[in-house]
């Protein structure tokens, strides 16, 4: 089997391109950008295509769901974006207690128009647009931030389907996009990544593939606890397809005949990860990026 997922994968179905072209419509319009990454992989969630388009723009990084991802790596992405010049944020959306947080952040990138508004004495009204790669929880932060299920969200890829705009307050509008993701991913890593992290459309994904590639990720960055939460022993020499069949043999994975039920193994392997079942793991560190 080969163990790479496909890079030739391109999932950009129609409303990817509609929700750029959507972004760029509006950017006029638009004071300042939340960029939301998943903790576990920040620096493969953020978009170039995007990045791009809001080029000029205040942008800060919510950096969420700290609660999945090891929070020892999580600061060292916040002082990595810290001392490129990024404004950053370590949140877990789910929480209310991230709200003032975000609010602050906007403030702040929002300070130099809203005195002259005020100085001005017209009505303050700031627009922020919420964007990012699926399923990093750019809809889940924009209900905590209304206060209420204002946008749909969900744990699967490509939830939100168009932008929209909603109103939090007097002063401040957000826009709520679809995740997006590049046309063609040119680097094999990022892509393994953002699909490991649920970002790829399920139809899109290989998960025996898939399920090779945790494997061999999780033996080099957290052996201990793969080995723990199957309890099955990884030699040095196991490659990810020998792993996931021991964690078949372990689970009693094995269809009639005695042959080893791969698929099921390979889904729960990625599963456990997504679910931190396996433990709080980080799939990147800023010491490895170029």
């Amino acid at each position: 089997m080969n163990n790479e997922i496909k890079t030739n994968i391109n999932w950009f179905p129609g409303h990817m391109r509609k929700s750029l072209n959507e972004l760029q419509a509006s950017l006029k319009n638009i004071d300042a950008v939340i960029c939301v990454l998943d903790a576990r992989a920040p620096y493969s969630c953020i978009n170039p295509e995007l990045e791009k388009i809001c080029s000029g723009k205040n942008i800060i990084y919510a950096i969420n769901k700290i609660d999945l991802a090891d929070s020892t790596i999580t600061k060292l992405w916040e002082q990595y974006f810290k001392e490129k010049g990024k404004t950053v944020l370590r949140i877990d959306a789910t929480k209310n207690s991230c709200k003032s947080a975000v609010i602050n952040a906007i403030n702040i990138a929002t300070k130099s128009k809203q005195e002259k508004m005020k100085s001005r004495g017209f009505l303050m009204k700031i627009r922020v647009a919420i964007v990012g790669v699926p399923n990093t929880g750019k809809s889940t932060l924009l209900n905590t931030l209304a206060g209420g299920y204002l946008s749909k969200t969900g744990n699967i890829a490509g939830v939100t389907r168009s932008s929209s705009w909603i109103k939090l307050d007097k002063w401040l509008e957000l826009m709520d996009n679809a995740g997006t993701l590049v046309p063609k991913f040119s680097d094999t890593f990022v892509a393994e990544n953002l699909a490991i992290l649920g970002s790829i459309g399920e139809r899109a994904t290989d998960y025996e593939s898939l399920a090779i590639i945790v494997a061999e990720r999780l033996k080099v960055i957290a052996k201990d606890k793969l080995s723990s939460r199957y309890e099955i022993e990884i030699c040095d020499k196991d490659r990810g397809e020998d792993i996931v069949q021991k964690i078949a043999k372990a689970r009693g994975f094995i269809l009639k005949g005695g042959e080893i039920d791969k698929q099921r193994a390979s889904t729960a392997l990625v599963d456990d990860f997504r679910k931190t079942r396996i433990g709080k793991i980080s799939l990147e560190v800023p010491s490895n990026i170029n």
